[in-house]
């Protein structure tokens, strides 16, 4: 029995040295049932990383719930042509838009929209306004004309309701210099002249310091003076900044 011991020890030794890859060598993902992930480069799309694939329902024979939505109505085509109206005295924006056919719902839409940036309510005489129709007859947009540089845009957003802004009335400038001897006064020789008579005061403003236009101006005294003009879109002309000027009076120059 002494001498079948060592035999036995020594037959369990060798088989686990057989054995020891299978032992000591750990499971894969694979053989544990795990899928293997993907390391990530620092700099690798994700886009284009594998992911795990999962199965995606066959949704052919699956009832679907689709809502429909309505068209959208088309926008409404302004004509070519407004229909020009002005605020007579002792007339309102509602009395003259309805002179011109726009209903009264459409006029309160009108008024509503244009609230918080200007009041309708409270217009005065002289004051113009164009109405743009749509091909179906209906308001699509109204132009309120309260100042010189600015106007109220009101456009139709929807069937319903329209927007309203304050727009700056296009215009270009032009720059001109005007010359003349004074026989009579400034005001004279620039009527003379066709030019701006509203470049008098400019004058006098600039060299009121210096210079009385009422008492110091002489017949023989000249003037040149360079102002810019602004012509509006809509054809009117306004007299803009006086950018230079030159007086001379009594052989003085200033």
């Amino acid at each position: 029995m002494r001498k079948i011991a060592p035999i036995i020890v020594i037959l369990a030794a060798l088989g686990l040295y057989a054995a020891q890859d299978s032992v000591l060598k750990p499971f894969t993902p694979a053989e544990r049932g795990i899928q293997e992930q993907v390391p990530l480069e620092p700099h690798m799309d994700l886009q284009t990383a594998s992911v795990t694939q999962f199965p995606v329902p066959d949704l052919s024979t699956a009832p679907v719930n689709i809502q429909e939505t309505p068209p959208a109505e088309p926008a409404a085509t302004p004509s070519s042509d407004p229909i020009k109206g002005k605020i007579k005295r002792n007339s309102s924006l509602y009395v003259e838009l309805r002179g011109v056919g726009v209903s009264p719902v459409e006029i309160d839409r009108i008024v509503r929209a244009s609230k918080k940036v200007y009041n309708l309510k409270r217009v005065r005489a002289g004051q113009k306004f164009d109405v743009y129709n749509s091909t179906s007859g209906n308001v699509d947009s109204l132009f309120f004309y309260y100042s010189t540089d600015e106007f109220l845009g009101v456009r139709r957003v929807d069937p319903k309701s329209f927007v309203a802004t304050i727009d700056t009335v296009p215009y270009t400038v032009t720059y001109h210099v005007t010359e003349g001897t004074i026989s009579q006064s400034v005001f004279a020789t620039l009527q003379d002249q066709s030019a701006p008579t509203d470049l008098a005061a400019q004058m006098a403003d600039v060299f009121g310091w210096t210079i009385d236009f009422f008492t110091d101006i002489r017949s023989g005294d000249s003037f040149a003076v360079l102002y810019e003009q602004k012509e509006y879109a809509d054809g009117r002309k306004r007299l803009g900044e006086l950018l230079a000027a030159r007086v001379i009076s009594r052989n003085d120059e200033y």
